[in-house]
């Protein structure tokens, strides 16, 4: 009887994968054949669109700042000195996000063009169907859950408003139901867009060392402060499980979850790619 190195759980006769942990006992790993990926057919690069977005945003950000200096009709006390704030800020919001929409347009387009990918998953109509119902039935609970929690945090703190400042309660009853209906409405989109374009279009997926790509989304956890937390097998071994973070304000990150349906077939591929992550230390904590 031989147990798992990782998780010291009981390995099945002559297995090369932990079905628990998905530690495998070797570091290498088979992509795909190039020839599958050229069978995709490939979506905009959207990453690179808003990069260009953004150079011209910076390029038009210094040139509003630099015009009340060049233009004398533009009295610098008469909302010439907010263009060449407003300018300059955005010219430095622009000069840091450019770059990055840039990096990230150049991995799509290597993710999209097959280069050092682990899988390329496409799905039959039923498979996605049931993976895009239980994605809408999760996100729905989670978005309703949050909405309660803000809600009724929001309804206390306006409950001791109002016995602070009993003339105030129906400002403060009005703040509240409108708050609640923003928080709602933000709640139904969440999920239901989501819902709408899965039912809509049957997913594909791109499953690379630096990211994945999921019928139209584009996760990656390289650049910046993103970083690569874990991935695993969940829901009966029918959802690969991406974990990534990133840093939202200073000495706090937040974690990002990438739910990739695993195709009927493509079991093994998917506990190959737990062992690849596993055993090459992406998890760097």
């Amino acid at each position: 009887m031989e147990i798992c190195q990782n998780c010291k759980s009981t390995l099945k006769p002559n297995a090369r994968f932990c079905h628990v942990c998905g530690f495998q006992y070797t570091t290498s790993f088979t992509p795909p054949p190039p020839q599958h990926i050229n069978t995709f057919e490939r979506p905009p690069n959207r990453q690179q669109t808003y990069a260009f977005i953004w150079l011209f945003v910076t390029v038009a950000s210094i040139f509003g700042a630099m015009l009340p200096f060049i233009d004398d009709k533009i009295d610098i006390m008469k909302g010439g000195g907010a263009m060449i704030f407003i300018g300059f800020i955005m010219f430095i919001t622009g000069a840091i996000v450019t770059p990055f929409f840039f990096k990230r347009a150049s991995r799509f387009s290597n993710i999209v063009s097959g280069k050092n990918i682990l899988a390329y998953w496409t799905y039959d109509a039923a498979e996605w169907g049931e993976y895009a119902f239980g994605e809408y039935k999760k996100r729905k609970k989670e978005s309703w859950s949050l909405f309660w929690l803000i809600s009724i945090i929001s309804l206390v703190v306006n409950i001791i408003m109002c016995i602070v400042k009993p003339d105030g309660i129906a400002i403060f009853i009005i703040i509240q139901f409108a708050l609640m209906l923003i928080i709602g409405i933000t709640a139904f989109l969440s999920y239901n867009l989501t819902y709408q374009k899965n039912k809509k279009h049957v997913g594909k997926a791109i499953i690379a060392p630096y990211g994945i790509y999921l019928n139209g989304a584009f996760h990656s956890w390289q650049g910046l402060s993103a970083r690569f937390e874990r991935v695993q097998l969940t829901d009966n071994n029918t959802i690969l499980q991406f974990t990534y973070s990133a840093l939202v304000r200073y000495g706090q990150r937040e974690n990002y979850t990438v739910n990739v349906p695993i195709p009927r077939n493509e079991i093994a591929t998917a506990v190959r790619i737990v062992g690849y992550f596993n055993n090459n230390n992406f998890n760097q904590k």
